[in-house]
């Protein structure tokens, strides 16, 4: 008898797997769906004119967002000389000129470079150099800092009132609706899957940020693969039903962050919408989710669920809402208890991933996080994951080593001044540095960081757990 597994990836189905081999390493990936922003955008234009952006009073139609990214098009040909080889910066806060400008940038066949819009003004500068970046769109008082800071890159400044400008006092432009640039203009610049596509930046978390290297298929490859876990989790609950409703999504994970445009791109490609708060407030997030019906709550930390569920219990429930996606961190089972207790019809989903592996490579909902809330899920079916030992022998179930993966949705490397690689190191094998274990049923567990362990008589100690009297 078929597991669910099986008849979800299986020949026919939607999520049919496929081998093949990419940058000449061999991967599962799936028969169906867009390997390129192209099809993505295609695809996206031809589901409808609906709402698809929401911030504060601004919407905008996805007939308004196609529209007003092929004027910027235009604009960055014609006037900045942007062509397929550029790469031109975005340092935006969470706002719809994030998406119309990457849109726009990816429509010419040039690449978008996000930095994270926080980092310290020397290292945004440091990392569009590393970039080589041609242009960079800005918000106005980021790109007052980069011209203070000695910054001398071309500049298009978005206002806060979103007029667009040349430069710090430049000539104001006005991105009118238009007629489309996609279907001509566009369709002579197809590319190839392994294209470059978006260079994003790691969390810097362990050290700076680095510069990843990411082709068109990444992204739609760790789509799908958001989606085949939606599904696994469905099917475990016996709820494979689909909704008559477009999914809407609340995000409030920076665009600049996987996790950002990863739901982007994703409500792009079902049809549904995504919902920009300015800022997170509680209050607020409730009552967006009432009115714009919000069904997923994407990049949430542990401290705005809890603020959440405390004005839910002052100011009513959420019906709409169905997943709260954890960001960043392990779920604490008193937090499930709490999320159970408060919306019995929500879902939190975690996992495993990162921008290297262009999102979730293991995921994990309510249910089976209830019972194992220290797991982040099993590796979905796309991904090969061992645990090694510092020598590279693998580890057996429940022993502790660093986790390396390998498939089709790891990114090409690192930008330049960095000498690891991702996909051609290793037999193909990266290694994420993280620490963990798989038990025997096939559950990961993340303990710790490869840079907070030490190697003592043989064995790998955590540094948590070596005395200060030891040292």
């Amino acid at each position: 008898m078929k597991t669910r597994e099986e008849k979800l990836t299986g020949r026919g189905s939607p999520f049919e797997l496929v081998k093949t081999s990419v940058v000449g390493l061999p991967c599962l990936t799936y028969r169906y769906g867009p390997t390129k922003l192209l099809h993505l955008y295609r695809r996206a234009i031809s589901s409808g004119n609906r709402d698809f952006l929401v911030q504060g009073r601004r919407r905008l139609t996805t007939a308004e967002l196609f529209s007003h990214a092929d004027a910027l098009a235009l604009l960055l040909r014609g006037s900045f000389n942007v062509r397929p080889s550029n790469r031109v910066g975005i340092l935006l806060h969470n706002r719809p000129e994030w998406l119309i400008g990457f849109v726009a940038i990816t429509l010419l066949g040039a690449t978008p470079v996000a930095p994270h819009v926080h980092t310290r003004i020397a290292e945004t500068i440091a990392a569009l150099e590393a970039t080589d970046c041609s242009l960079v769109i800005a918000d106005e008082v980021v790109a007052r800092h980069l011209f203070d800071s000695g910054c001398r890159l071309p500049l298009i400044t978005v206002a806060n009132n979103s007029n667009w400008s040349d430069g710090i006092h430049g000539m104001r432009f006005n991105l009118n609706i238009g007629k489309p640039l996609l279907p001509s203009y566009v369709s002579v610049l197809d590319v190839n899957p392994e294209q470059l596509a978006l260079i994003a930046f790691t969390s810097g978390s362990t050290g700076r940020s680095k510069g990843v290297i990411i082709s068109h298929r990444g992204p739609l490859h760790g789509l799908k693969n958001m989606l085949l876990a939606a599904a696994l989790h469905a099917a475990s609950k016996n709820q494979m039903t689909v909704s008559s409703r477009p999914p809407v999504c609340l995000v409030v994970a920076p665009f600049s962050h996987v996790g950002g445009y990863a739901n982007f791109l994703l409500m792009l490609y079902l049809g549904g919408k995504v919902v920009i708060p300015p800022h997170f407030c509680p209050t607020h997030a409730i009552q967006l989710i009432n009115s714009e019906l919000v069904t997923s709550f994407a990049g949430a930390s542990h401290t705005m669920i809890q603020e959440l569920l405390i004005s839910v219990r002052k100011e009513g429930p959420v019906d709409c809402l169905r997943v709260l996606g954890i960001h960043g961190d392990a779920v604490s089972p008193r937090l499930l208890a709490e999320v159970t207790s408060t919306l019995p019809n929500v879902s939190v989903a975690t996992g495993y991933g990162m921008t290297e592996t262009n999102g979730t490579i293991c995921g994990l909902s309510h249910a089976a996080l209830l019972e194992r809330p220290s797991s982040c899920g099993r590796a979905l079916p796309t991904v090969d994951l061992r645990v090694v030992q510092k020598n590279g022998e693998s580890m057996p179930a429940g022993q502790t080593g660093e986790v390396l993966v390998r498939g089709a949705m790891l990114v090409e490397g690192y930008c330049a001044g960095i000498a690891e690689t991702t996909r051609t190191a290793h037999g193909g094998w990266f290694r994420t540095g993280d620490v963990g274990y798989v038990d025997s049923e096939g559950y990961l567990h993340i303990t710790d960081r490869a840079a907070n362990h030490i190697v003592c008589n043989g064995q790998q100690l955590s540094c948590r757990a070596v005395p200060w009297s030891a040292l």
